[in-house]
């Protein structure tokens, strides 16, 4: 995860697509900053560029960045930077590499609505039927990059989940006359309640707010199958815990108003890792599913390496593992079971913000395959 972060994140600055802003994790416990302690180190050991490493930082350094933060009453006793983390224009970024893909000669269709993947008698693939078309497009691959619809396409082993956002009036000052909704190019720190599972971000004079302090939403499959944007309406009696926080942290949004707010769909395996690989018993079909802006280039080269020479490359291969569809062979072509998407649900806030057990982190260390960091090819 760590390589596929670093090369997207060298693909947006090469598209001209990035936003550095830098991100404070704040730590409101001695164990969470032992537990970034620790991150540090496992960044070392990995290879990471220095530029990329993240360090230690203090209530100072964070009041420097957040002057509005009350350090206090939130509790905060310090945080990790990363210091080259910030935003992507996903819109941008993808429409360049739309350009790049058709000057080297792929063709792209837009407006397309795949309604069926083609199999023969022997579950190959063959191709996919186009919505209100019965002519099969032949094809001797098929990728699964539906996010949130995949399930539509073929029963995956993950399940979509809801995630709070909303867009809140800031006090502004120097952030004042930017544009207020599109602006990315702040120089901001983005911010990260660990413990709270709270984060934020500038906007021009507005600040967002994404919480997983709620309980389990889950969207089921039957919404996937009329809905053309993946979001549901937002239900501000699961805001309230991430309200309180929010305003603890920063007590000047108590008066602020709301300028939107949605609950978006995230989608998740059971075990919270991303879906990248082929799919078993179907041959040239393969998803690449639970992945986001953060890992979404660096994903998507390792499945095209997959695909194109019939295996990954050989520094990713100990990592595939833990990715690969095979580790739910029981599952795939199934639906995940019901009591499954409730314990997901109900442990999605704790899997993101829980601390880990220190003395098995530690031993795992010392098994864990050392492999160096290998610049990413652009």
């Amino acid at each position: 995860m760590t390589r596929w972060g670093l090369y997207s994140t060298e693909l947006y600055i090469l598209l001209d697509c990035y936003y550095k802003t830098g991100s404070i994790l704040l730590a409101k416990s001695d164990a969470r900053l032992q537990q970034f302690d620790l991150e540090i180190k496992s960044s070392r050991e990995d290879g990471v560029p220095v530029q990329h490493l993240p360090r230690l930082v203090d209530n100072k350094e964070i009041l420097t960045a957040h002057p509005d933060i009350d350090l206090v009453n939130s509790g905060v006793k310090g945080g990790i930077l990363y210091p080259t983390a910030g935003r992507a224009d996903a819109i941008q970024a993808i429409m360049k590499m739309c350009q790049a893909a058709v000057y080297v000669g792929a063709r792209v269709v837009g407006n397309t609505e795949v309604s069926q993947i083609v199999f023969d008698s022997s579950g190959n693939v063959v191709g996919v039927r186009i919505k209100g078309n019965t002519k099969v497009v032949k094809a001797r691959n098929v990728v699964i990059a539906a996010g949130a619809w995949g399930r539509n396409l073929f029963p995956l082993p993950v399940s979509n989940i809801e995630h709070q956002w909303i867009l809140l009036e800031n006090k502004g000052s120097d952030l004042k006359g930017k544009n207020r909704h599109q602006d990315l190019n702040t120089t901001t720190v983005g911010l990260f309640d660990f413990d709270g599972g709270i984060y934020y971000h500038q906007f021009g004079d507005l600040i967002g707010i994404g919480s997983y302090a709620h309980k389990g939403l889950i969207v089921p499959d039957s919404a996937m199958t009329t809905l053309n944007v993946a979001e549901h309406p937002f239900t501000p009696n699961d805001y309230i815990k991430a309200k309180n926080l929010s305003e603890e942290l920063f007590p000047h949004l108590k008066t602020k108003k709301a300028i939107t707010s949605f609950n978006g769909f995230m989608t998740f395996t059971k075990d919270g890792y991303p879906l990248v690989g082929p799919i078993t018993n179907h041959p040239g079909l393969w998803t690449i599913e639970c992945i986001w802006v953060t890992h979404g280039p660096g994903a998507g080269r390792t499945l095209a390496e997959w695909i194109s020479k019939g295996k990954p490359s050989e520094d990713e291969l100990p990592y595939i593992p833990t990715v690969s569809p095979q580790r739910f062979p029981a599952e795939l072509g199934q639906s995940t079971t019901i009591y499954e998407v409730q314990q997901l649900a109900q442990s999605l806030h704790h899997n993101r913000c829980a601390l880990p057990n220190f003395d098995l982190v530690l031993k795992n260390r010392s098994t864990k395959p050392k492999i160096p960091f290998i610049k990413a090819r652009l």
